[in-house]
């Protein structure tokens, strides 16, 4: 018997040059066959930001979703040590604190960074939900995603509107890659009388994974109403109106972010794909002054060592030869 297999790898992101594309097949770890074949990416490569360019400059690749997605990944991707941030530590146990007094020695050194043991010292009070969460928290931060998985759904067995148990389980839908999981138990998290910016912003990076960025949308503006100056969401709705190539729109909110924030790299890179795109998209020739904007971010873009810095080499040629 014989198999086809097939798939796609996008390769607009790459800056031009020579490639090899190899695939492999394993089983059990054992290696069956390998297959090896070059193949070349032609656009012209500027010779340095803010460059004269060259004749016959060929369009590199705009951005689209997908390709927004890709470049800004490290911001798209689950960062579990973010939940474990003593700010956010703090919020829920001032939830676990509440009306339960006898565990308030046990929280205070949770909130102290130290996790272990907690679950069994709740477990001798008597008190069996705050056991199997506290419990589901120390192999959280332990990367123990299974395991923590199932103390958290025992604790919300016992006190299913438990908002705490709710986050964090989702939390190991997320570490697991099971983001549609993830989105539908983040959206019963936010059912709870009292939120935190984390949540909301967690909920709209799985909703970018799952790629509903038009829901992300929704959900953003409604939290910037409460919490209208937290940049953490600020950023993430940029993210949204890019990933919905809404942009101007992005490039209106990220613009004011990164000058509060001028090394954030993956700000400046959101700023330049919108500035790129835009002008691409719509075929519009960018005004001087946006072109200098353009250019400085780019150049802090590579003072900052950003990791698409050929990529905005080939956009910065393009414009200039607009």
């Amino acid at each position: 018997k014989s198999r086809i297999l097939s798939t796609v790898v996008p390769i607009d992101p790459l800056p031009p040059g020579r490639y090899i594309a190899r695939a492999v097949i394993t089983r059990n770890n054992e290696r069956l066959a390998q297959l090896s074949r070059p193949f070349e990416i032609a656009r012209p490569l500027a010779p340095g930001i803010g460059s004269a360019a060259a004749t016959n400059v060929r369009m590199p690749a705009a951005a689209s979703p997908d390709v927004v997605s890709r470049l800004l990944g490290e911001a798209l991707v689950f960062q579990y040590d973010t939940l474990l941030a003593p700010e956010v530590i703090n919020f829920f146990m001032d939830q676990l604190d509440a009306g339960r007094p006898a565990l308030q020695n046990i929280t205070s050194e949770l909130r102290s960074g130290n996790l272990a043991g907690a679950g069994r010292r709740a477990f001798e009070t008597g008190d069996q939900m705050a056991a199997a969460f506290l419990q589901g928290l120390n192999l959280f931060s332990q990367r123990k995603w299974n395991q923590a998985q199932l103390q958290f759904s025992a604790a919300l067995s016992l006190e299913p509107t438990f908002a705490p148990a709710s986050f964090y389980l989702g939390a190991c839908f997320a570490a697991v890659g099971r983001d549609s999981e993830a989105v539908t138990q983040w959206r019963r998290t936010l059912l709870a009388s009292e939120t935190t910016p984390i949540e909301h912003g967690t909920l709209a990076d799985a909703l970018f994974r799952t790629r509903e960025s038009n829901q992300a949308l929704v959900l953003l503006r409604k939290a910037l109403t409460t919490w209208p100056k937290d940049d953490e969401l600020i950023k993430k709705l940029a993210i949204a109106h890019a990933l919905e190539l809404n942009y101007d729109e992005s490039l209106a909110i990220i613009e004011p972010y990164v000058e509060r924030h001028p090394t954030d790299h993956g700000a400046l890179l959101l700023a330049l794909i919108n500035m790129f795109s835009d002008h691409v998209s719509d075929n519009k020739p960018l005004d001087d002054q946006s072109l200098e904007r353009m250019r400085a971010y780019a150049i802090t873009y590579e003072t900052t060592q950003g990791p698409h810095l050929e990529l905005v080499r080939d956009w910065m040629q393009f414009v200039n030869g607009q």
